[in-house]
């Protein structure tokens, strides 16, 4: 009777736990759906109808690669009659040579190439800010593609299994044959977090300077430069945010009482390629109202941008569209190119 019951409870705490996770994945889903539909507009203006540069197909590398990623992880799995029983130290479990072994791999492989995407962002964006500094370019990309090499090791010793359950569902998985080989996975994605977080942290502090340039420049000429309005202008938030779901992905890992609610890792695979498109959009947002300005009589006057030739990367190294000064007849500091302030200064 005690037996049963025991195996009751792990039942309903099992069935408790599928939902959760069914409920989180499903609530991510619909999320990166909405941001999609709500921004599809937006993308045909601004990057399929206008020229297309180096900017314009890492947005749509990242755009893309993301939906194919959903929908392959969305997508049913039934594991194929042919399976190979093996033994673990930990619990008996079911190797794989199925249908569902194809999804996981596919799921594997497009989550490399967006640690790919990720590292060309952060690597182009601070490439062109420091007019076209090539070695902080290589710099940055080498830490930020940390990431993709500690993946590749882990998935050529992952072995795709199937998870048998109490329910009528199934699952695949990964797992590795030994115990020493997930003790140094662990300590491999420790440090793939904490060079995602050093690669973070160097394009902050290259923005930072930059705008401090701008900042600066704009005191010795004595006009206002509000250093809140610049911050917002710069991207600061978004590589905030970026940093900040990486340091939830190492707190995730070291500590136990994290691994209960996972939620976050879920929603951080969703929202990092989300941030990455809202900002490329509204780069490109920024070179097109400099583009119609051109042709006005205030052509002269636009958003602070860090002037640069136009070249492959577009205009990865221009400052973003806050929406604040669309509407403003006050000419400022905000409204003067940098290269300008330092000719006016001269």
């Amino acid at each position: 009777m005690m037996q049963a019951g025991s195996q009751d409870e792990e039942y309903f705490a099992e069935y408790r736990l599928v939902l959760i996770t069914l409920w989180i994945a499903t609530s991510a889903t619909v999320l990166f759906v909405f941001e999609y539909c709500i921004t599809i507009a937006q993308e045909i203006s601004l990057m399929w109808l206008r020229k297309w540069t180096g900017a314009t197909w890492l947005y749509m590398l990242n755009r893309y690669v993301s939906v194919l990623y959903v929908i392959v992880d969305i997508s049913p799995t039934a594991p194929d009659e042919k399976v190979i029983s093996s033994s673990f130290s930990c619990c008996q479990l079911t190797v794989l040579d199925s249908r569902c072994a194809i999804s996981a791999r596919m799921l594997h492989i497009l989550s490399l190439v967006q640690y790919v995407i990720f590292a060309v962002f952060s690597s182009l964006r601070v490439y062109a800010l420091w007019n076209r500094n090539v070695k902080l370019g290589v710099i940055v990309l080498v830490i930020a593609l940390v990431p993709l090499g500690v993946n590749i090791y882990n998935d050529a010793t992952y072995i795709l299994i199937y998870i048998p359950s109490t329910l009528p569902q199934t699952q695949c998985g990964t797992a590795f044959g030994i115990s020493s080989a997930v003790v140094f996975s662990v300590r491999l994605a420790l440090l793939a977090r904490l060079s995602a977080i050093g690669a973070d942290i160097l394009v902050l502090v290259a923005t930072w300077v930059k705008t401090w340039v701008t900042y600066r420049e704009g005191i010795r000429i004595g006009m206002r430069v509000p250093m809140a309005s610049l911050l917002i202008r710069d991207g600061t938030l978004y590589f905030i945010a970026l940093l900040v779901m990486n340091i939830y992905q190492i707190l995730n890992n070291t500590i136990p009482s994290f691994l209960v609610a996972d939620a976050g890792t879920v929603y951080i695979s969703v929202l990092t390629p989300m941030l990455i498109s809202r900002f490329l959009l509204n780069l490109r947002q920024v070179d097109q109202g400099q583009e119609t300005e051109a042709v006005s009589t205030r052509s002269r006057f636009s958003a602070i941008h860090f002037q640069q030739p136009r070249s492959l990367v577009g205009n990865m190294g221009e400052q973003l569209c806050d929406g604040s000064s669309e509407n403003s007849d006050e000419y400022n500091a905000e409204d003067i190119p940098l290269d300008d302030m330092t000719r006016m200064r001269e």
